[in-house]
């Protein structure tokens, strides 16, 4: 398989993710026979914070819990990656987050000085390094 016809179904594929996502980027509740201790399956977006509980514990459709103010940790180290939070958002000890995982990115041209590459050390795009500048 040549590289165009490889960009070219990396790009369908993509398209085809994104299609899906916006069709299915909504909120309904699943069939009735699908429910997880009594309690119906919904299909929603994601909430920052969580999604609003009934008094049995249930989710409440598609409602999203509000933001709540986080308890303020203090931390002897810093974490280059950030401190790991809760469902919440909050910090809740000073565990650090583990260095991301760089997602694959196939360029058609390569870069004679390297690619161009974000703080956690990740690729971006096909944006290449410039020449390093001698005195």
């Amino acid at each position: 398989m040549s590289t165009n016809q490889r960009l070219k179904l990396m790009v369908v594929a993509t398209l085809v993710v994104v299609a899906m996502i916006i069709i299915t980027n909504h909120c309904h509740a699943l069939a009735s026979s699908q429910r997880i201790h009594g309690c119906p399956l919904y299909k929603c977006s994601p909430c920052k914070y969580g999604f609003k509980r009934d008094r049995f514990g249930c989710q409440k459709g598609c409602e999203c819990k509000p933001r709540r103010d986080c308890p303020q940790i203090y931390c002897l180290i810093g974490c280059k990656y950030g401190y790991k939070k809760d469902r919440y958002g909050c910090q809740q000890a000073c565990d650090c987050n583990p260095a991301p995982s760089c997602p694959q990115i196939y360029c058609l041209v390569p870069c004679e000085y390297g690619y161009k590459k974000d703080r956690y050390g990740c690729q971006i795009a096909c944006d290449c390094n410039e020449a390093p500048v001698s005195y």
